[in-house]
């Protein structure tokens, strides 16, 4: 049974404080009388510290500050007493946003009044979130306000960690945060982030990380997996899924794989380039076996020789298995390469292809939608000028 917080108070104006923060923050709640017992779905109790001692129940929350009392509650719920490991993770601006995340999981957001008010919520937080270690990491943006923060916060006496906050190369002038917040403002159960870039994508995942979003996340590509597993945490990203794999997974040494020594080709490729591997670093090599295996049957590089030797039958060597040319329905020519194609997820930090699926039959399950569209953009072969 998931347990729920209960509001047990007879003081009005604590009650409305707390039904606002709770109903704000989406969190279920049930509230409680002193004349009934505490129902056995209620994992905590928040109420006042005067009526405290009145309440029989073995997680009461006292409440002092709302948000503070509200974020311990939600601890206690989710059976935390004590974290591993514990992040205050500050954004510095004339308003920080602060958060704090705990094993990672995002606990607590806040918005500090001034650079100076994040040593008081970071204070909080390290009283109400007991944690084995605790680390202090300040973006690197905003000089003047990152350091009136970093030297609001010296007094605690810990070590505080500068965020390179560098953007992403293809990161447009998008405010990602704000985006971000648009996207999950419906709570959806799937984050699908399709063909953005690849700098939208590391940034928006980082923040549904911030913004504490726990549903399952799609993308045509991660190429910067290690920095976003680095920035949010594993347990975040565990069963992310993609469609570009590392060439170092088991799974490329499948017999249907048509790529000569995929892991070696990886593991080369990152001692030439490292941490440069992306979506499109197999993509050309491959492309080059199949135009090179066509040279050679045509015997010339003539482009049109070439061409003619590739499709003189119905199907091809694809990287990921037999392909067969595809699109002429569609597009008007059977030009498209069309196979299997691997589906790939964070597993403990690192992608691992978990399955490799045929496009060809999702395309023949779906070709009534797939044309509909077409047609409604004009797209179809005879609907072109």
């Amino acid at each position: 049974m998931r347990k729920v917080l209960g509001i047990l108070t007879e003081d009005f104006r604590l009650y409305h404080d707390l039904v606002t923060a709770l109903k704000s923050r989406d969190v279920p709640f049930r509230s409680l009388s002193f004349q009934e017992p505490v129902p056995r779905e209620v994992g905590a109790v928040l109420t006042s510290e005067a009526e405290a001692p009145r309440v029989r129940f073995p997680a009461v929350v006292a409440v002092t500050d709302v948000d503070d009392a509200v974020a311990k509650a939600l601890q206690i719920v989710r059976g935390h007493r004590q974290w591993r490991e514990l992040v205050v993770g500050v954004d510095p601006g004339e308003e920080p946003g602060v958060a704090v995340v705990g094993d990672g999981e995002v606990i607590d957001t806040r918005l500090a009044a001034s650079p100076e008010a994040v040593a008081d919520l970071a204070r909080r937080a390290l009283l109400a979130f007991p944690a084995e270690r605790v680390r202090l990491r300040v973006g690197h943006g905003d000089p003047t306000n990152r350091n009136r923060i970093i030297n609001a916060l010296s007094p605690l006496g810990l070590p505080v960690e500068i965020v390179d906050e560098k953007a992403y190369p293809d990161e447009a002038s998008a405010n990602f945060t704000a985006l971000t917040t648009a996207l999950l403002a419906s709570k959806p159960d799937i984050l699908c982030l399709d063909t953005a870039g690849a700098g939208a994508v590391s940034q928006i995942t980082e923040q549904a990380f911030l913004q504490g979003y726990k549903g399952q996340i799609i993308s045509c590509t991660l190429d910067y997996w290690k920095q976003v597993v680095e920035k949010t945490s594993k347990e975040f990203m565990e069963g992310f899924i993609y469609q570009f794999p590392n060439f170092d997974d088991a799974a490329m040494n499948d017999p249907m794989i048509n790529f000569p020594d995929p892991n070696g080709f990886f593991r080369i490729y990152n001692e030439r380039y490292p941490d440069a591997w992306s979506a499109v670093s197999w993509e050309y090599p491959a492309i080059l076996l199949t135009w090179k295996a066509a040279a050679e049957k045509a015997g010339s590089v003539e482009p049109l020789d070439v061409l003619k030797a590739m499709k003189s039958t119905a199907t091809a060597p694809h990287v990921f298995g037999p392909g067969k040319w595809w699109g002429k329905e569609l597009l008007g020519i059977d030009n498209a390469l069309v196979a299997n194609w691997p589906v790939v997820a964070i597993r403990d930090g690192y992608p691992k292809i978990v399955e490799f699926r045929s496009v060809l039959a999702w395309l023949e399950k779906n070709k009534d939608v797939i044309t509909k569209h077409f047609r409604d953009l004009r797209q179809l072969p005879e609907q072109r000028a």
